[in-house]
Parts: C-alpha cells; sequence; structure tokens
C-alpha cells in the first residue's frame, strides 16, 4: 500500500514550520530528504530511554537506560512496509538510586546476570495519522517474548553537514507479570511506561 501524496505534504509541512527556528545550518528540513528505502541507525548521542511506574500510589519513579542501539529502515512511499529493530541493554538502566538501581538488576526483578538484553523486532506497521503509526513487533525480555506495540510520532528529517538525519518519538504500555516480573505487586505498579525519543542518522555505505 502506498502512502497518499497527502501524507508526503503534510510531513513536509510539519517539517519546515517545526525547524524554522534551528537557522541556516538546518535549512534543510522536509520529508522530502527521504528518498527511497534508507537505512537509519540510533544517534545514542540524541536519544533517551526512559522508563516509569507507580510507586504506592504515592509517587512515579524513574529510570533510564543509558545504553541501546536499534535500526531503522524506511521509505516514506512505504511506510507500512518500515522495519525497525532495537537491542537494550539492561546492565545499563539506571534509577539515578543505588539501592534501587541495584535491585532492578537483580534476580526479582529484569535478572541482567542471566538476560543482559531486551529486544524489540517489528513484524507490522500500520499508519494511524499523517504523523503517526502503530508498530507492533515482538518484544523479548528474560527470553520470553510477546507481541508489544510501539505508539510511534515522525518529528522531522533534517540534513546538516551531509548528514540525514529522522526523528521520532515513541511511548508504549509493558505489563511487567507477562514477562515474570511481578515482584512487589501491586506496591510496585504492575505496568511500565516506556517513553523514546530519538534521532536516527543514514548509515553510510
Amino acid at each position: 500500500m502506498r502512502v497518499k501524496h497527502g501524507f508526503i505534504k503534510t510531513l513536509a509541512a510539519a517539517a519546515i514550520l517545526g525547524g524554522m527556528s534551528f537557522g541556516a545550518a538546518y535549512a534543510q528540513e522536509s520529508i522530502d530528504l527521504l528518498k527511497g528505502q534508507t537505512k537509519f541507525n540510533i544517534d545514542p548521542h540524541h536519544a533517551t530511554v526512559l522508563l516509569s511506574w507507580n510507586h504506592v500510589g504515592l509517587s512515579t519513579t524513574y529510570a533510564v537506560i543509558r545504553e541501546f542501539e536499534g535500526a531503522l529502515e524506511l521509505d516514506p512511499e512505504k511506510v507500512e512496509d518500515a522495519q525497525l529493530s532495537v537491542s537494550l541493554k539492561l546492565g545499563s538502566l539506571d534509577t539515578l538510586e543505588k539501592k534501587r538501581t541495584e535491585d532492578l538488576q537483580g534476580p526479582r526483578f529484569f535478572n541482567v546476570a542471566s538476560f543482559p538484553t531486551a529486544t524489540f523486532k517489528s513484524t507490522s506497521v500500520k499508519r494511524t495519522s499523517d504523523t503517526t503509526a502503530d508498530v507492533t513487533g515482538d518484544f523479548t525480555l528474560l527470553g520470553q517474548t510477546k507481541p508489544l506495540t510501539l505508539k510511534v510520532k515522525y518529528n522531522k528529517a533534517s540534513k546538516s553537514d551531509e548528514k540525514l538525519l529522522v526523528g521520532f518519538d515513541a511511548e508504549t504500555v509493558i505489563p511487567r507479570a507477562d514477562y515474570g516480573v511481578a515482584a512487589l505487586t501491586p506496591m510496585v505498579g504492575p505496568q511500565v511506561t516506556v517513553k523514546i525519543s530519538t534521532e536516527l542518522l543514514a548509515a553510510t555505505e
């Protein structure tokens, strides 16, 4: 299924308007920069993976995953054929509180010693608006693989110093008990919200 021409125009307008404040260095900002099938890699210097969950109904606890990598293959004319893969290094999880971080990395939660990574590999993409899509894939955590859907928002494409970049935000909710991580429920919330904001850099041949 090919993307409607209006989809391309809308993304182009959003990209141009959204980038006006960045000055001449980022003058080229448009979906038109994306031509044909292109492979992108996550830029780790401009990407964040943020986790959050409820704590006894009193507050929200946050954590970041500091080390990860991922790749996206995208043709703007065939968005539904896009392919996304991500690998998260759970040993880099950090809650900014030492004891809590060690507990989460330990055997009753993420058991990092035995399962050091979590992975996501897309299986389908469904556009939900001119700038959003549901990206469904296989998510593997603690050796268990289950379907998971990312709510993805396209931000813009830009080119500077011959570097082609594209930016996205994404969000999903993981029922942790589905992967055997049920410790301290319900004191620690049963769902973990994952928010991702990333820039991806076109791969060089």
